[in-house]
């Protein structure tokens, strides 16, 4: 807010101490507007909502969080326990489970428990998708309400088979995985690029299963369990007329 002052006439200017009593009043009257304070009216102190209950007397739960780790994708993880022990009376108990995948598998919890009294949820996991889930157990109850987070990742098995292993390997990004011989990866990313590498005991011939050419890459959407087959081929002994370089290796994780 500006303000100006005009002095009247050339002898009457107002000394130092009027203006500066002038610019105070014209402060308290900006900060009486700022807080939406008319004349004759004081500052009012909001109500105290007061303390909430005491942490003491709160329902103990265990574990404090659920994490059920990998899970194949329409599949079903084994169920995870929440045990409930009142420390007081509680009533108006309701659970919610909430987060895709997540769902209530079973309870012995009444709506009210005494002092004492415990009871036991138990929540499920069934991934929709691959990748990390995240979700929350919600207990409402009389005194207010607790939540346990929820986690858990959705795979998806990548079968790879390996014709003559022992002369090549096939590597998968971005799951990092080489394998060697023939392996089973739970991918919990929707795709996958597999790169076939022959070694100096062989060559890498071509695909198989959900992939096919000659190319040693190959690109997949993961949408359903994939199996694909890398074929190598030992190099001909020409001496003896018949292939060598057979061997085995076990998959080996970076």
């Amino acid at each position: 807010m500006a303000v100006d002052f005009t002095f009247i006439g050339s002898s009457s200017r107002r000394p130092p101490r009027f203006v500066a009593f002038a610019f105070v009043a014209l402060g308290l009257l900006g900060c009486r507007d700022t807080l939406g304070l008319s004349p004759g009216s004081s500052a009012k102190t909001a109500p105290d909502a007061g303390p909430g209950p005491d942490a003491s007397v709160l329902p103990l739960l265990e574990p404090r969080q659920l994490d059920f780790g990998r899970a194949r994708l329409l599949g079903t993880a084994p169920s995870l326990a929440v045990a409930i022990l009142a420390r007081t009376s509680l009533s108006d108990l309701s659970l919610r489970v909430n987060g895709s995948g997540f769902g209530l598998a079973s309870t012995d919890c009444a709506a009210s428990l005494t002092e004492g009294e415990g009871c036991t949820v138990r929540v499920s996991f069934s991934p929709t998708a691959t990748g990390a889930h995240n979700g929350e157990l919600d207990l409402a109850h009389s005194l207010g309400t607790a939540t346990i987070p929820l986690a858990g990742l959705g795979t998806i098995p990548l079968e790879i088979g390996l014709v003559e292993a022992g002369v090549g390997e096939v590597r998968t990004e971005p799951q990092g995985v080489t394998c060697a011989t023939a392996c089973t990866i739970e991918s919990e990313y929707p795709f996958v690029t597999l790169s076939a590498k022959d070694n100096a005991d062989g060559f890498f011939v071509g695909w198989g299963g959900a992939c096919a050419g000659k190319s040693p890459v190959c690109s997949l959407d993961l949408a359903s369990p994939t199996r694909v087959e890398a074929t190598f081929r030992p190099p001909v002994n020409f001496e003896r007329g018949s292939a060598t370089g057979r061997g085995s290796a076990n998959a080996v994780m970076p």
